[in-house]
């Protein structure tokens, strides 16, 4: 863009020099000269228009260059928005901080296909690992704004125990479903997993409906208690 700006300088500047010569030519023109005088002066004016045509034909082809870098930069911007963003951590859960959730987002501005998720080194799951889960190894689709979230262990248990705190994902997934990727290659992010981020850190507790209503249903049945109660009171 800068040498956009400096040959438009240098062709107005060309400009106003041509206008300047046409003047004075108009002027000399009224003058007598001989004609060998306006042979040279007409060849020098040649010459003149001649490099000003060359310096438009620069400016012109730098223009095209700098219009079509625009361009193909506009549309890696739009590609990179429109590109699926998909993570994957071990996390504590919101309501239940004793218990540790894998997390799997699309945080991007569109659906990632054939997604597959390698840890490295590969973490114990129930009675086999993360690596062995057939949604690990290929899920179709992880649509745009979409989350996955499933119980992984005990923060407790697991975080006393001696299995991998540490490990490396490897998420590999496609911007195109199978019929329109051609030989696009895959989309690979390597993130880091440490369990014991979260470790000894004090969660606050989250209520949902169901809890709230439940609270109310124990309220009201105290209150209900305590008016029988005093009921028996004055009875006696």
């Amino acid at each position: 863009m800068k040498n956009l700006r400096q040959g438009l300088h240098v062709l107005l500047t060309l400009s106003i020099l041509l206008i300047l010569i046409m003047f004075l030519t108009n002027q000399l023109q009224n003058r007598n000269y001989d004609a060998s005088w306006y042979t040279a002066l007409s060849a020098v004016m040649s010459g003149i228009a001649s490099i000003g045509g060359l310096f438009l034909l620069v400016v012109t082809f730098l223009y095209f260059i700098e219009t079509k870098k625009m361009v193909s930069e506009a549309k890696r911007q739009r590609e990179i928005l429109e590109e699926p963003a998909v993570s994957v951590k071990i996390t504590p859960d919101i309501k239940k901080s004793n218990a540790l959730n894998v997390v799997i987002k699309n945080t991007g501005g569109g659906a990632a296909y054939d997604v597959s998720i390698k840890f490295n080194p590969d973490i114990p799951y129930h009675d086999s690992t993360l690596n062995e889960l057939n949604m690990f190894k290929k899920m179709p689709l992880i649509d745009k704004g979409e989350t996955i979230e499933f119980f992984f262990a005990s923060a407790h248990e697991y975080l006393n125990s001696e299995k991998p705190k540490f490990s490396e994902a490897t998420l590999e997934y496609y911007i195109h479903p199978v019929n329109e990727r051609d030989k696009s290659k895959p989309i690979v992010r390597k993130i880091n997993i440490d369990i014991e981020e979260r470790k000894g850190q004090l969660q606050i507790a989250h209520r949902d409906m169901h809890e709230l209503v439940n609270e109310i249903e124990e309220l009201k049945h105290a209150l209900l208690l305590s008016i029988v109660k005093k009921g028996e009171n004055v009875d006696k």
